[in-house]
């Protein structure tokens, strides 16, 4: 379902409000929300962190399994807004991963917050988490993921 709505949204954003959120249910709306904050994030487009903040606060209390991979779509939204903050809504996104066995979250993750550790000057800290991403990935058997997200410069 959620990649319906994302396909939705990447293809016709503008016209999301009046046709997906008149017909879905609370899960879903609040997951539109967080959706539409990484969309307009991803085009460096005014963004309402508040409103994001209380749809997550909204799924975590309806499904928590779900908002656990709301968070990390937020932590990617605030990422793309600003790599250099985004460290602490990686952490958090990471923690709720890990709680909630979200673990193909992780490596995809793991690599975002080595390159926000390395936009802010912290090279040798961003290394170390590229490494472990880059291990987790191949653990995952995410050739695909770690080919494209994480080594993007090593593809062979």
């Amino acid at each position: 379902m959620e990649q319906a709505y994302l396909a939705y949204l990447l293809d016709q954003p503008a016209r999301w409000p009046n046709r997906l959120a008149a017909t879905a249910g609370d899960e879903e709306r609040l997951w539109l929300i967080v959706l539409c904050t990484w969309h307009a994030a991803r085009l460096r487009q005014a963004v309402d962190l508040a409103a994001c903040h209380r749809a997550l606060a909204g799924l975590r209390r309806l499904n928590p399994a779900l908002a656990a991979q709301a968070e990390a779509v937020f932590a990617e939204a605030h990422y793309l807004l600003g790599p250099r903050w985004a460290p602490v809504w990686l952490d958090l996104a990471l923690a709720q991963a890990e709680r909630l066995g979200q673990h193909h979250l992780k490596a995809r993750l793991l690599g975002l917050k080595a390159s926000a550790l390395e936009a802010a000057g912290e090279l040798g800290e961003g290394a170390r988490f590229r490494k472990v991403a880059r291990a987790l990935a191949q653990r995952q058997g995410a050739a695909l993921y770690l080919r494209l997200f994480v080594d993007p410069l090593e593809a062979p």
